[in-house]
């Protein structure tokens, strides 16, 4: 540690939250002192306490990426938030609700302040937002949303929640996640998670083979698409009615 930095520990052990952000930078960065995360993030959290907002920032990027601590999304997420209400850009900009264009000032923003008040539906278009709109996308604050949403009981936040643990997009692959918030879609009426899931009891695809529940729920899919066949435009109804035929070759095998 060089001469500088001691002085600013010296600081920081007083309590001075600038000083105690400056050595939790110090420390997450490796400027002037070997990086070491776990003395970053302590420091970061003193001065975060105090409502730095560099520090929230900085201590939000921690939790995101599990340098020092554990993964938390949901702290990293409160932590922007703080960050953002105390003026940090950064913050703002990790979130993507700095109003730096038409699309973010006009529909983006908006819809996160819908989200940030409960609104289920808001939640997931603002994951969907997170997962495709925004450049570079970003997976992390989509589950956020998400799960917000398919804790309501959204459907379509669930099954997408299900993709993602599922295929490993941007997460940790994890199938008993993937799985759970497939069949919680499914029993919410979606087609598109009652197809999976059955597929999944069929094959058995993470669960034990069940001929049985594959069929009940390859029927309930295969209602919904024979019915989807028959409305819409001729596209769709074109794609419904190739998915219905493919169940109907499923069933056909059980």
């Amino acid at each position: 540690m060089n001469a500088e930095l001691k002085d600013t520990l010296r600081l920081a052990k007083r309590g001075n939250s600038g000083a105690q952000y400056d050595v939790g930078n110090a420390y997450y960065s490796g400027n002037g002192v070997k990086q070491n995360y776990k003395k970053a993030v302590k420091w970061l959290q003193k001065s975060a306490e105090q409502d730095n907002a560099d520090a929230q920032y900085l201590l939000a990027m921690c939790y995101e990426n599990g340098y020092g601590v554990k993964y938390s999304q949901q702290t990293a997420m409160e932590l922007f938030k703080n960050a953002a209400k105390n003026g940090s850009e950064a913050a703002k900009n990790a979130l993507h609700i700095n109003p730096k264009d038409e699309y973010h000032e006009k529909y983006f923003i908006p819809l996160w302040k819908e989200a940030e008040s409960g609104n289920a539906n808001s939640q997931y278009l603002l994951a969907g937002s997170y997962e495709y709109d925004c450049n570079p996308m970003d997976i992390k604050k989509a589950v956020y949303w998400y799960e917000k949403s398919a804790e309501q009981g959204n459907g379509s936040a669930q099954y997408s929640l299900s993709v993602i643990y599922r295929q490993g997009k941007g997460v940790e692959k994890d199938l008993k996640k993937g799985l759970y918030w497939c069949e919680k879609a499914a029993e919410n009426g979606g087609a598109s998670a009652q197809l999976c899931i059955g597929e999944c009891y069929m094959w058995g695809d993470g669960v034990p083979k069940d001929a049985e529940k594959a069929r009940f729920w390859l029927n309930k899919a295969l209602k919904q698409y024979n019915e989807q066949s028959e409305q819409g435009t001729e596209n769709a109804k074109a794609l419904a009615k190739t998915i219905a035929e493919r169940i109907e070759t499923l069933l056909r095998m059980l």
